[in-house]
């Protein structure tokens, strides 16, 4: 005699009532649920082997401070859905991004983007660009670097103070898949059609009439009447260019 087991699991393969009409979810239940669940964002591990998608719903909460505002849900493919009851929170949470858990990044994309080629693809890191030249210290110059990381997001430009040295910075979205950058030389070239002075570099005058060179003229001369100071040798065209080389430093965003 078949066990009682047995017995019903024989009776879920059956289907009574298949043939049926089928029962329709009603539109304004369809609705409230969309409209309820309309604010939330979608989570992915990107280390399955030192991420756990259940831990990951219970802690994540905790580390947005977002305890009574935020519902987690693990879905069939180990993606987590996090509900939020207010926009401005979930925006908050976009912006404070990346994320991590175990030490290891989580991939973090708002629900709309799921059709998007780059659906949890991207993971977005500010970047400082250090030592660059004061005069390279604007928008489009940060922003033309960054793109070489990925997408630009925003680009935040400190200028120099008394207390506080001048700043660069640009949140750019990486590729999940790609190796992060930790350090890459940028070569920026600054071409000057202008003459100058090739003794003290100023644009006010030529090197003969230098202060520089007159004084040091003066000085030979007190000690030997016959010696003359040598003109530094110049471009004929005198038409100097300069290259400077700056380095960027990928730091993850707090």
């Amino acid at each position: 005699m078949e066990s009682q087991k047995e017995i019903w699991e024989l009776f879920q393969e059956l289907h009574i009532g298949a043939n049926q009409l089928k029962w329709v979810v009603h539109e304004d239940a369809q609705r409230k649920f969309e409209n309820d669940h309309r604010l939330y964002l979608v989570a992915r591990d990107l280390n399955p082997n030192h991420q756990n998608p259940v831990e990951i719903k219970a802690l994540m909460p905790k580390v947005l401070s977002l305890i009574e505002q935020v519902k987690g849900q693990v879905n069939e493919d180990d993606t987590i859905n996090f509900y939020f009851t207010k926009e401005h929170h979930l925006l908050t949470v976009l912006d404070n991004g990346p994320y991590s858990y175990q030490g290891w990044i989580i991939a973090l994309d708002r629900c709309n983007h799921r059709h998007y080629p780059n659906f949890l693809q991207e993971i977005p890191f500010w970047v400082k660009i250090k030592n660059i030249p004061s005069v390279f210290r604007r928008t489009g110059i940060a922003n033309n670097i960054a793109s070489n990381l990925g997408q630009v997001r925003d680009v935040i430009v400190i200028e120099q103070t008394v207390n506080q040295p001048g700043e660069v910075w640009a949140k750019a979205d990486f590729d999940v898949d790609s190796e992060i950058t930790r350090a890459r030389q940028i070569q920026i070239t600054s071409h000057s059609q202008s003459k100058l002075c090739t003794t003290c570099g100023k644009l006010t005058h030529h090197y003969d009439v230098c202060p520089l060179t007159n004084g040091a003229d003066q000085e030979m001369e007190h000690q030997d009447p016959n010696l003359k100071r040598k003109a530094p040798e110049t471009d004929p065209t005198n038409q100097p260019s300069t290259s400077k080389k700056t380095t960027t430093q990928v730091v993850t965003a707090k």
